[in-house]
């Protein structure tokens, strides 16, 4: 069997192509969900203003209207409340 040499090239160079990978797990990442910016901001912050911390920023999996829910919190609340239950301000991203 005679090989051509265009297809012996692609045979060896094929190994040492860069490789392409997939994230599977989607997410809104910019402009930041709410989800995505608790799971930024949440876990360090402390005060007032500060979200609930978020440690799965793309487990929206449930759904009630638009924006999801976790567990049980819901991202569909217009009144977002902070760690210590006050509303949480419109902060535009």
């Amino acid at each position: 069997m005679l090989w051509k040499p265009g297809a012996i090239v692609a045979a060896f160079s094929l190994p040492f192509a860069p490789q392409q990978f997939a994230d599977a797990h989607g997410y809104l990442e910019t402009p930041r969900s709410r989800n995505f910016y608790a799971h930024e901001v949440g876990p360090g912050c402390s005060g007032a203003n500060c979200p609930p911390a978020e440690y799965c920023h793309h487990c929206l999996n449930l759904n009630e209207n638009v924006c999801g829910k976790f567990g049980s919190r819901s991202y569909d609340d217009p009144n977002w409340v902070d760690k210590d239950g006050n509303p949480m301000p419109w902060i535009p991203q």
